[in-house]
């Protein structure tokens, strides 16, 4: 059988500036060998050992390592730049960038043959893993079985030169993307921690960092003081237009941030709530989703002709970064643990007059307002690029 050939839209040139030859189809098993990682038992996991086992959720969520002292031919073992792949539940490429381990049953190690290369093979794998979600409806648990995979076939430069100029630029994005993605990590850490330390711990008077020149013990105050709250929109939906009003629910709500998602608009004759303006703060206060309540986010900019949902509460503050803040608080999350329902996931306005907080005086509140609305902007920069 003839083998298929194709061509990319947008390619490199060779040292000529000429066009590379057309890309054959070739079967996986014909670029690189596929080797099972080894199978264990429970017992044979221990709490530590030499070699960590990596298993597929050490890639994604699961941060709790097993270990092992086994003695195994050198197949089993992945060391650091190795091209290994995910196959069970969640799937993928990766290139392992760790110490040496031994890497579970769930997992090949792809061996490159002397005509692919190895950053090329990368970026065709994560295109296809895309090609595989779109018909699974972007569901990660996808089962892969190894003979698929080596029987695959997909479309390779016949040129080894042409592979290592795609190898390189993918794996420069990634690198790219990869330092992008820690600095933004870096930063939401940075926020955690401050709003540890400049909020006053149980039991104390006084934040353990604070700007230079306070020194008083902060009061104890009801949320109400600092703040007022206003209701949402309930509408019907025969209300809802392709365009008018927009109306603010928990999809709109994202990472602290405001969003456009799934967005709602309303007939504005039947939208005569409470218009938001800048500095509200939008929070949802009933979901069905426990994990929801509670989460809000400030509105930085004018919004003109928004209002929102039933299931949200729009918050006003005089001092709108620092009630912000106050809400990201550890202390925040444990009153609305505290008021959560067996059945009903909701706050209420009762709930919130019951809360109470250690405040500082007003020019303390807009330093400490100012600083995290400087680097939640920071972040959300982070998030939109």
């Amino acid at each position: 059988m003839e083998k298929k050939e194709k061509a990319p839209v947008l390619r490199f040139k060779d040292t000529n500036g000429k066009d590379y030859p057309a890309w054959e189809q070739r079967e996986l098993n014909t670029a690189a060998t596929f080797l099972n990682g080894r199978a264990f038992s429970q017992s044979e996991l221990l709490s530590k050992g030499k070699y960590p086992v990596l298993r597929v959720g050490n890639f994604y969520t699961n941060d709790k390592w097993y270990f092992s002292d086994l003695v195994l031919p050198e197949k089993f073992y992945a060391n650091k730049g190795d091209l290994l792949y995910t196959w069970s539940a969640t799937f993928g490429p990766h290139i392992w960038e760790g110490d040496k381990v031994i890497y579970h049953y769930h997992i090949w190690k792809l061996l490159p043959g002397k005509d692919t290369d190895k950053a090329f093979l990368l970026s065709l794998l994560q295109r296809d893993r895309e090609t595989l979600l779109q018909g699974s409806n972007g569901s990660t648990m996808i089962h892969i079985t190894k003979q698929a995979m080596e029987a695959k076939k997909l479309f390779f430069p016949r040129s080894q030169k042409e592979q290592r100029q795609i190898g390189i630029f993918f794996k420069t994005i990634d690198k790219a993307i990869t330092l992008h993605q820690r600095k933004l990590e870096a930063l939401k850490k940075l926020k955690r921690t401050l709003l540890q330390k400049m909020f006053p711990k149980k039991g104390h008077l006084k934040p353990e960092l604070r700007f230079f020149g306070f020194t008083n013990d902060w009061e104890q105050r009801k949320l109400t003081d600092l703040v007022s709250f206003y209701g949402g929109l309930t509408y019907k939906p025969t209300d809802v237009k392709s365009k008018g009003v927009l109306v603010l629910r928990s999809s709109n709500v994202k990472d602290g941030a405001l969003i456009d998602a799934d967005n709602v608009y309303v007939d504005p004759d039947v939208a005569t709530s409470e218009k938001v303006k800048v500095g509200d703060i939008v929070m949802v206060v009933r979901n069905g989703s426990k994990a929801l309540i509670g989460k809000h986010a400030e509105v930085k900019q004018p919004m003109a002709d928004t209002v929102v949902g039933a299931f949200m509460a729009g918050i006003r503050s005089p001092c709108p970064s620092f009630a912000n803040a106050l809400l990201n608080t550890s202390e925040f999350d444990k009153e609305i643990a505290k008021n959560m329902g067996a059945t009903i996931n909701q706050l209420t306005g009762y709930m919130f007059k019951q809360m109470v907080f250690f405040m500082p005086g007003k020019e303390e509140q807009e330093k400490i307002g100012s600083l995290f609305s400087t680097l939640e902007n920071t972040i959300t920069l982070h998030q939109r690029e």
